[in-house]
């Protein structure tokens, strides 16, 4: 179902509007430690939380997960990708069709693009569902069938169309994510994104940032939301982490590793020696 009118609604008339763009992984870390972490609290500061249909099908079929985010306490926008990207960009599914492409820089997705790049796209109106269909390897479950990494390539193609399409009314853009490889992707697409493909006059360096399980944490920490002795519970395992450390004298070192557990509660303990990235 459509709802790129809800979006107009919601952000055509809006100043310094703050989105949130949600993924699977995120939204599993956050049901699952809903208990200390809080959803008034988790999505303070945000106007719109969007998810994209690809997205979507990776929690639909889990009713835990469909309630909580019915119950995400500010306006949650599901973005169908066949139907409601396109009118961001003035229905050129060439210049779609590029982004797409900065997006999926990866085996058969791009693989499938390239080919398509060669076709007449004006009048091929499934386009994007063959895309998705045939452009990611597909991952079976008893309960889902869904296709690997295509919620990835529909957030970041989701935040540059935004940002494109509204211009002046969104202040930044957040991504909810649990994937370190999208920092890297988002960094080739700011690089290319204005340029004669695709041609999307956004103001780079673009109000792109992510708010991964790290940051979460840490920013609950900070605020006196969440105890660093409930840390290990919810990071049992060592991942992979950007941050910056600040020195006394005002300088600063950015550290992007895996970090362990151990050191990030340290970090976690030390907030005012830290601004965590990712």
């Amino acid at each position: 179902m459509a709802n790129y009118e809800a979006l107009e609604d919601k952000l055509r008339n809006a100043t310094e509007a703050k989105v949130l763009i949600l993924d699977s992984g995120k939204l599993q870390f956050l049901y699952l430690h809903q208990d200390v972490l809080k959803q008034d609290e988790v999505f303070e500061g945000y106007d719109l939380v969007l998810i994209p249909g690809w997205v979507q099908a990776e929690y639909g079929h889990h009713t835990g997960k469909v309630e909580y985010v019915a119950s995400i306490p500010i306006d949650v926008i599901i973005l169908e990708e066949a139907e409601d990207y396109p009118a961001m960009i003035s229905y050129d599914a060439r210049r779609l069709m590029e982004l797409f492409k900065l997006s999926a820089p990866h085996g058969e997705a791009l693989k499938f693009l390239s080919l398509l790049s060669r076709k007449d796209l004006i009048n091929w109106d499934d386009w994007i569902n063959q895309f998705y269909d045939e452009g990611f390897p597909m991952k079976e479950a008893e309960t889902k069938t869904t296709r690997k990494n295509a919620g990835e390539v529909s957030i970041l193609t989701l935040a540059y169309l935004l940002l494109s399409h509204y211009p002046t009314q969104i202040h930044n853009i957040a991504i909810a994510t649990s994937d370190f490889g999208l920092i890297r992707i988002r960094d080739n697409m700011e690089k290319n994104a204005n340029g004669p493909k695709t041609n999307l006059n956004i103001s780079v360096p673009a109000n792109i940032s992510f708010m991964s399980k790290d940051v979460t944490m840490f920013q609950a920490v900070k605020r006196g939301r969440l105890q660093v002795e409930d840390i290990p519970r919810l990071r049992p395992n060592d991942s992979s982490s950007f941050y910056l450390e600040l020195f006394e004298d005002g300088t600063s070192v950015p550290r992007a590793l895996k970090l362990e557990t151990t050191k990030f509660v340290d970090i976690c303990r030390h907030y005012h020696r830290y601004i965590m990235i990712y």
